[in-house]
């Protein structure tokens, strides 16, 4: 079993645990660093998104979640329930999301509760009760003038 560490231990600049907010120009070093570090990659842009809807099945399509998972947050919180078994070989898994600040602007409720479901998936993720623990943590890619962290 894989002991609980953070994105942070990896890469110092990077702040918080479990959900990061960091600078869109930091992506290629966060990939980087946390592959180089074990972590599964999942990739998802949400640059494009229209509604909240549409960034619902961006991440529940690159987290490999069940289909139906991006239908609505509910959907969405049931699939991240399930991240050990879609990643059963996977210890450490790092939802990289790039165009985070785009659903800022269109729905910041929306934001706000996506936000809320991937923090509360770092905990689900991790307890024993849903399978093979697995640590996961997601790195919000933002723009200009949203306090993200840079190298």
């Amino acid at each position: 079993m894989t002991g609980w560490t953070h994105a942070g231990e990896y890469l110092p600049w990077l702040t918080g645990t479990g959900f990061h907010v960091a600078h869109s120009s930091t992506q290629s070093a966060v990939s980087d660093g946390l592959a180089g570090a074990g972590y599964a990659l999942a990739t998802a842009d949400t640059s494009t998104a229209d509604s909240r809807y549409d960034a619902y099945r961006s991440i529940a399509d690159a987290l490999y979640l069940p289909t139906g998972s991006g239908a609505n947050l509910d959907a969405l919180v049931d699939g991240l329930r399930e991240l050990s078994e879609r990643w059963p070989d996977a210890a450490r898994l790092v939802l990289l999301w790039s165009g985070a600040d785009a659903l800022v602007r269109a729905d910041l409720l929306g934001w706000t509760t996506l936000g809320q479901a991937l923090m509360t998936a770092v905990k689900h993720a991790w307890s024993p009760l849903r399978g093979q623990p697995v640590v996961f943590e997601t790195v919000a890619f933002v723009g200009d003038g949203f306090g993200a962290d840079h190298l």
